[in-house]
């Protein structure tokens, strides 16, 4: 079995091959594949991140066409205080942009997003003894609150320009160490944390930027459906577009559910085919539990579809890719179509769908399908 490394910006655009025999040793690091084209990736929520680490960590199994690409994960930019919503993403997708197009501007809340992001994966190893036995939830919360006070104080500090970049890169690294070891993160853990590079990370010939997001009623400005709400996913659309004159989103291409990412997780499952059209439009609405039957009262009407599949062991925090997602992603990708969902971006503006299926089939060639979006 092969497994292609992560690559991040900065790095080589070789990609170690790793060589695992049966009992799971890995082997010599002494094949090299040349990495044809970059995905990076920006999410509006943690389950839609998870989702995609499933596809990452597992894309050699999935890949049966053994198609040479990278996939770069863009953590939910935990430095702004509202934790999803699409306006802040799109800031979030426009800094990142602007940091892989200019790699000498960087935006502080993506750098710190970046270490942020380095520091939660250490806290996984037992070794670093840092926060490893908290709640992944608790974790969340701790780190958030931590890097916040690091992003106000850089916005204060001489490191920043005052506009939107950071102008001293050295200044910034040690301001964000010194916060570490006065917030009691270990020596082990902040030593392996430095400000990402962006140079020679992105290629707008080849590579790609991906918004995932959701179209719901609250999405923009988190107020009910209307005409203005309407307008503002015309304008991102727009600003999509490669012939656009926005210098930053030009290069991103959106996806998105309707109503929520959750629906493409529904559609992994056979069930999908058989929805009413009655059930669609209750779905496309998604109440909360309380509003529609015996549902937990947090839980939209779609979520509580994945609990019914799920179990007890389903929480709208994390999601288990390879035991309920990674064998049915070719299922999803046919059923969004069989099952006669919306799968263009324009019409996804008030129908029932997801053009989710077009990314991976672009990413992951599988077996009967062809195409690409």
């Amino acid at each position: 079995m092969n497994h292609i490394s992560r690559v991040g910006p900065g790095y080589s655009r070789d990609t170690i091959i790793r060589r695992i025999d049966k009992t799971g040793r890995i082997t010599d690091l002494s094949e090299k594949r040349t990495v044809s084209q970059k995905f990076f990736f920006a999410f509006e929520g943690i389950t839609e991140y998870d989702y995609f680490e499933g596809i990452r960590r597992n894309f050699v199994m999935l890949n049966r066409h053994g198609k040479s690409v990278d996939l770069q994960l863009i953590k939910r930019d935990f430095c702004i205080k509202d934790m999803s919503g699409a306006e802040d993403n799109l800031q979030m997708i426009r800094d990142y942009t602007h940091a892989l197009l200019h790699p000498d501007q960087v935006a502080p809340g993506i750098a710190l997003a970046r270490m942020l992001t380095d520091v939660y994966e250490m806290t996984k190893k037992k070794e670093f003894g840092y926060l490893h036995d908290t709640e992944e939830w608790k974790k969340y919360q701790v780190l958030h609150g931590l890097f916040l006070k690091i992003l106000d104080k850089v916005k204060n500090s001489d490191c920043f320009d005052g506009r939107r970049f950071i102008s001293d890169v050295d200044e910034f690294e040690g301001l964000v160490v010194d916060e570490l070891r006065k917030n009691g993160v270990p020596d082990a853990v902040f030593k392996r944390v430095h400000f990402p590079s962006y140079k020679k990370g992105y290629n707008p010939e080849t590579d790609r930027l991906c918004l995932v997001i959701d179209r719901d009623f609250s999405n923009a400005k988190n107020v009910e459906w209307t005409p203005q709400n309407n307008k503002w996913y015309r304008e991102l659309i727009r600003k999509c577009q490669t012939d656009s004159d926005d210098e930053e989103m030009r290069h991103v291409r959106l996806f998105v559910s309707n109503p929520c990412f959750e629906m493409w997780l529904i559609l992994h499952f056979d069930e999908s085919l058989k929805f009413s059209k009655d059930m669609k439009d209750t779905l496309w609405f998604n109440k909360k539990g309380g509003e529609e039957g015996n549902m937990k009262p947090s839980f939209h009407i779609i979520s509580q579809l994945i609990l019914d599949h799920y179990g007890d062991t389903y929480t709208k925090d994390e999601i288990d890719f390879d035991k309920w997602f990674k064998d049915r992603v070719q299922n999803a990708v046919r059923n969004v179509v069989e099952g006669n969902y919306c799968t263009e971006v324009k019409k996804l503006n008030d129908n029932i769908g997801s053009n989710l299926g077009a990314l991976l089939k672009d990413l992951i060639p599988l077996e009967g399908l062809s195409g690409s979006p």
